[in-house]
């Protein structure tokens, strides 16, 4: 089931609308309108839905590659999957601009009064994350008990692919091939893109669909160093060293973390 939440009131006839009436730009309002999603999702309708996912408006998101993905996890446990960025102080949390994907076990193990921390401290409106409350609620979930897994998908960016994408070449340069990663790309924020989605479209469902036996690349998971994760191809580790290679994007070669050993 795909549903459309809106920011404002509309006239055209678009399946499964719902008006959230929350019709600014701020984080704040974006924020209220993920809780009006969860909300909604919560309901005994919803209750034989294993997999749930919040993608931005000007989100690329492959379905195939998702489905793929998720029906061989568990969905009765609490997880939370996405590009996963880091604070300052090393907490980490979801970009919800790559999309987040989450399981009916954390739908299940959903603690409002944790969900609704932000609002009930008095916290200004113009201080709201929406990203950042993400880690916060799945850090504050410990102590009531639950664990959250939080994985981070290589294949998911808040970042827009182009024509000239280093990783979207990587990517189709084995066309014809077999796969080599242990990932297929699932989403990009193509905010900075969209009149390449169609291309960027039938490049993704022109990659192999069968997975090599003998070089699959290993991409090491990223810790949080100071406050940043860095993520470049295994192969162009020794070469990316620059700063600008910190963050997964889908103009660089990041797939892995460039200062792992």
């Amino acid at each position: 089931m795909i549903e459309v939440y809106s920011d404002v009131v509309r006239d055209e006839k678009i399946p499964n609308l719902v008006h959230t009436l929350w019709n600014k730009s701020d984080e704040y309002s974006t924020w209220m309108k993920i809780t009006h999603m969860m909300k909604v999702w919560g309901t005994p309708p919803y209750k034989s839905v294993d997999w749930f996912v919040i993608t931005h408006d000007t989100a690329y998101l492959n379905l195939d590659n998702l489905f793929d993905y998720v029906v061989h996890l568990d969905a009765s446990e609490p997880m939370v999957i996405g590009e996963v960025q880091c604070r300052e102080d090393g907490l980490q949390y979801p970009d919800w601009k790559a999309s987040i994907v989450f399981s009916r076990g954390f739908m299940d193990s959903m603690v409002w009064d944790y969900w609704y921390a932000p609002e009930r401290s008095g916290l200004r409106r113009s201080r709201y994350n929406s990203n950042v409350f993400w880690g916060e609620y799945i850090n504050s979930m410990k102590e009531f008990g639950v664990s959250v897994k939080l994985v981070n998908h290589p294949g998911m960016l808040s970042s827009a692919y182009s024509e000239g994408s280093d990783l979207l070449a990587a990517f189709t340069s084995h066309v014809g091939e077999q796969w080599p990663y242990p990932f297929r790309p699932i989403s990009s924020d193509q905010a900075e893109g969209m009149g390449f989605m169609p291309e960027l479209d039938d490049k993704i469902k022109n990659l192999p669909t069968e997975v090599s036996t003998t070089k699959i690349y290993d991409i090491p998971t990223c810790n949080c160093k100071e406050g940043l994760s860095s993520r470049c191809l295994p192969d162009a580790q020794a070469e990316v060293k620059d700063i600008s290679c910190v963050h997964s994007a889908a103009q660089l070669k990041c797939l892995g973390c460039s200062d792992c050993n």
